[in-house]
């Protein structure tokens, strides 16, 4: 980090002292996160984090991995998860896109439930990232997603579903600032390009920069 980003975290962490005074768990490295996802403008980066802090306490977040239990229709029809770690430590998440269903499970599920479990695999990763930089005894901090889209085709162009996952990847845009190492697309469909563009406008340039896109062959 260097002598500017410093100053930046070091003004942040000013800002943020009647929130930050009695948690040890947030150090610069953390904080930098935050000012990347605002382009080191501090004061957005206040912003986002307050807005963040406010969030958690009223979605009840740092009980949540501990009391909520996923529903039945989202542990059967929103298929993936974690499926290991790679050769750095960081944990490999799989997300089968192509598997979704998402007018059924909209309709057999309130939107706080699509919504609380991707928090809850948030907030699993995290608990992934304490346990293994305990265990390698140097940071791990961020995942890396295989987002398959195998089997996409016009349906997942139904408008609430497009919507509502547009707002899923705000939501963890907004709470989990530059969580993502890497984001490999496979199987990318013929409307890929019509998909990526919605997304697009949402996601940080830093991020867009870890995203790879493999076609199908």
């Amino acid at each position: 980090m260097d002598e500017s980003k410093e100053d930046s975290v070091a003004k942040l962490r000013k800002v943020l002292n009647n929130l930050l005074k009695d948690d040890d768990d947030v150090d610069d490295h953390d904080l930098n996160k935050w000012l990347i996802a605002r382009n080191y403008d501090v004061s957005k980066a206040e912003a986002m984090f307050r807005e963040s802090m406010k969030f958690r306490k009223a979605k009840y977040v740092d009980t949540l991995f501990d009391t909520y239990q996923i529903a039945e229709v989202l542990q059967k029809y929103f298929p993936g998860g974690f499926v290991g770690f790679d050769k750095t430590g960081s944990p490999v998440v799989v997300e089968l896109f192509g598997q979704y269903d998402m007018e059924g499970i909209m309709r057999s599920c309130r939107r706080s439930d699509l919504e609380k479990v991707k928090l809850f695999q948030c907030e699993f990763t995290v608990r992934l990232w304490r346990d293994q930089t305990k265990k390698l005894g140097k940071r791990v901090d961020n995942l890396t997603v295989i987002f398959d889209m195998e089997g996409v085709g016009t349906k997942f162009l139904w408008k609430p579903g497009l919507d509502m996952y547009i707002s899923l990847i705000k939501l963890l845009e907004d709470n989990y600032p530059e969580m993502l190492k890497r984001l490999c697309v496979v199987n990318a469909p013929a409307i890929f390009p019509y998909l990526w563009n919605l997304v697009t406008p949402l996601v940080s340039p830093e991020m867009r920069q870890k995203i790879v896109v493999l076609k199908k062959r």
